[in-house]
């Protein structure tokens, strides 16, 4: 086991959250008395540890500089240190806010570059989208689908080429962000002969809005334009195929799980 300042530092990490202070020291092996008298109270300002719990054993801190430039790397996507840790915590770190920020000061990780404004948004100038060949022009739209034994949705993000009437591309998800909205462009960039050429065509939901999303499509060249406010016929082509999967596929089959309607659409 680490030392009594790391064992502290697991006990205050967790003892806001409802956790008795003895099922703490238990936990890590640490008597009370010694947390609540330690030898060297009488000196403030102690240094940082230089570990951190991880899967129940103690690793570097450095260790986790690779994770955290991975997320710092994804394009288009701002991780502050706050972010950086709440994902950190979600992977297993035990780990505050202050370790992960004095981290990433000290390797010059905290100036990432902010995505700024890309402007007003376009909105269509034509009703019916100038396809006139394949794969450069595409309508993409969010369908909700009841998962009844959940009691709960799941969501649909789908694409459509709308010269073939193909869809080239779609996420089923419990839920879909902006995030999962530019992971899927970033995949389907790679099938794409000329993405710079692209104009994707969508309603006015919050992930097609979003900042990070309509600066991913502005800084690759991709013209991204906008349906008027409850217009589904501007988007005719995404929603006509969300209306018969729906008709002929979902309200068909007895799909009563998450899991079942995701192996069953993944096909």
């Amino acid at each position: 086991m680490s030392s009594n300042l790391e064992r502290e530092q697991v006990i205050n990490q967790y003892s806001s959250q409802k956790i008795s202070i003895m099922d703490l020291c238990q936990a890590v092996s640490m008597e009370r008395s010694t947390y609540y008298y330690p030898t060297s109270r009488s000196k403030r300002g102690r240094r940082p540890s230089s570990s951190v719990l991880f899967d129940g054993n103690w690793v570097s801190n450095e260790s986790m500089l690779p994770r955290i430039r991975e997320l710092l790397a994804h394009e288009f996507l701002d991780y502050g240190y706050i972010k950086v840790t709440k994902q950190l915590n979600q992977e297993g770190y035990v780990v505050n806010k202050k370790k992960i920020y004095r981290l990433m000061k000290s390797h010059n990780l905290l100036k990432q570059q902010r995505i700024k404004s890309v402007g007003k948004r376009n909105f269509i100038k034509f009703r019916k989208p100038q396809a006139n060949k394949p794969l450069n022009y595409f309508e993409m739209d969010i369908k909700y689908i009841y998962i009844h034994q959940e009691a709960r949705n799941a969501y649909l993000l789908s694409v459509i080429d709308v010269y073939s009437r193909k869809i080239v591309a779609h996420l089923f998800s419990r839920s879909i962000r902006k995030k999962h909205v530019i992971d899927l462009w970033q995949k389907l960039k790679a099938d794409l002969p000329d993405f710079k050429s692209i104009t994707v065509r969508s309603d006015n939901g919050s992930q097609f809005i979003a900042n990070d999303v309509r600066a991913f499509f502005y800084y690759h060249g991709v013209y991204q334009e906008f349906t008027q406010v409850a217009t589904p016929e501007d988007d005719g082509h995404i929603e006509a195929f969300h209306s018969i999967l729906q008709r002929e596929f979902l309200s068909r089959n007895e799909y009563t799980t998450f899991n079942e309607m995701k192996d069953a659409i993944d096909i």
